[in-house]
């Protein structure tokens, strides 16, 4: 397979998964940069994730959950591309949720408001969002829960985020797991699960629905 065959492959992958006016930009950022990028199955742990050049492993790596939505897979790949360009800028001597990469994610996602690749009240959202440094968690939250909305098999009569739940609520998982919440550590939450009595941890933007 030639070069130009792989490169074509690859970018029909990302079509399957974003909105196509976003691909062409994300693509040549992705092979610019010699970056892995990955689609996995969806973890209940994250929902996106950025890895820098350690120990053996000498490459720049993305993963993004397979399940998203194409305007929420949007949305998280832009929040790891944030991190690849505040490693390039900063390495390892910023947090890594700190001013320098608020700063890089609003431009990156300033760039691509205007251009039609979010719904209406998802890019009101995002603009709102992006209006003021520190980013606002508040406002976050408001843009994932309207991405949730356009998930093909969205019911708002049986699920929840898990976030909106109080700590101490039993819920379910979409793969069926049962688990109680116990405590919230940043954008996850620490949960007793009720099937093997084992401790793990739970996205916050996780779809639950809840157990009386």
């Amino acid at each position: 397979m030639t070069q130009a065959e792989i490169i074509a492959k690859n970018k029909a992958i990302l079509y399957k998964y974003m909105p196509e006016g976003a691909v062409e930009d994300i693509f040549d950022y992705l092979y610019n940069n010699k970056i892995h990028f990955k689609i996995v199955n969806d973890r209940k742990t994250k929902l996106g994730d950025y890895r820098w050049p350690q120990h053996n492993i000498r490459y720049h790596q993305i993963t993004i959950n397979g399940g998203l939505n194409p305007y929420a897979f949007l949305f998280v790949l832009l929040h790891e591309i944030a991190h690849h360009a505040t490693y390039l800028n900063h390495q390892t001597s910023v947090y890594p949720h700190g001013p320098e990469w608020q700063a890089q994610y609003r431009i990156l996602l300033r760039s691509h408001l205007g251009l039609g690749l979010f719904p209406t009240d998802v890019e009101q959202a995002i603009a709102r969002y992006c209006s003021s440094l520190p980013l606002k968690t508040t406002a976050e939250q408001e843009v994932m829960n309207l991405l949730w909305r356009y998930d093909s098999d969205y019911d708002s009569s049986s699920q929840t985020l898990l976030r909106d739940l109080p700590i101490g609520s039993q819920f379910q998982t979409a793969d069926g797991h049962t688990f109680r919440s116990i405590e919230k550590r940043r954008t996850r939450y620490k949960c007793l699960s009720l099937d093997d009595n084992r401790l793990y941890l739970v996205h916050g933007d996780a779809k639950v629905t809840p157990i009386s």
